[in-house]
């Protein structure tokens, strides 16, 4: 897919996490001890008649240090920021028309001063990860 990148780290892809075991994952960048800054990935869309977008996620970030979101034509749908240690699945329908949809991880500023890494199962490791996403497109159906 023609994903774009912005922010201060691009995102990547990663064989650490991945739903199925042996497969790779979209991660976000590294903004670990940096705050203030994003990591953003989109990709644009398009369908007449309307469609579906699923993905799955892991999120290993949190407050204080930072958030995830899901957005849709910069429209805030989804906001995450407890590591959760475990895989989540989201849909969204969209509406006819293009679309761009994208995920964000924002980092607070000022940044903790403390060390997240002394407990990462309350504060995260500082990344999220994205894997099988769908975009399915609605159809007519024929008589």
């Amino acid at each position: 897919m023609p994903w774009a990148f912005s922010g201060a780290a691009e995102w990547q892809v990663s064989t650490s996490r991945s739903v199925s075991p042996g497969t790779h994952s979209l991660r976000s960048g590294d903004l670990n001890g940096i705050g203030g800054k994003s990591s953003v990935v989109s990709i644009k869309v398009d369908s007449s008649l309307g469609a579906y977008f699923t993905f799955d996620y892991y999120v290993g970030i949190g407050a204080p240090f930072d958030m995830f979101e899901f957005r849709v034509d910069d429209d805030l749908k989804h906001m995450d920021k407890s590591p959760g240690g475990v895989w989540k699945q989201y849909l969204q329908n969209l509406s006819p028309g293009p679309h761009t949809i994208s995920f964000h991880v924002i980092t607070y500023s000022p940044f903790p001063s403390f060390d997240r890494n002394n407990d990462v199962d309350e504060f995260g490791d500082g990344f999220v990860y994205l894997d099988n996403l769908e975009f399915q497109a609605l159809s007519r159906r024929r008589n």
